[in-house]
């Protein structure tokens, strides 16, 4: 009888932490919407710290495009060699929103 409480009880603490993970994802999507990106940013990365793979790709979003954080340019050119870096530079200097 033992076992079986305590296998009932892993089962619900397993079900609880899956509900709550989706709670925080689905927050941050709300914040997001409404353009509160300190909370979404505090929602996300929480959950991609644990794995969620959808809060890293939302975080990474956030961070690719500076919502509600700096954008990450530096990193990306730290890693280019000075040919592929001009080439970027003189690439950004031309693009232009349709």
């Amino acid at each position: 009888m033992h076992r079986i409480l305590a296998t009932l009880a892993a089962i619900r603490a397993l079900l609880f932490s899956a509900g709550s993970t989706w709670a925080g994802f689905y927050n941050g999507v709300a914040a997001d919407q409404c353009e509160d990106f300190a909370t979404a940013l505090r929602e996300w990365r929480l959950l991609a710290e644990q794995g969620h793979a959808l809060a890293q790709h939302n975080l990474g979003f956030m961070y690719e495009n500076g919502c509600g954080v700096g954008k990450n340019r530096g990193i990306m050119e730290g890693g280019m060699s000075d040919v592929n870096l001009a080439q970027a530079q003189k690439l950004a200097g031309e693009w232009k929103p349709k």
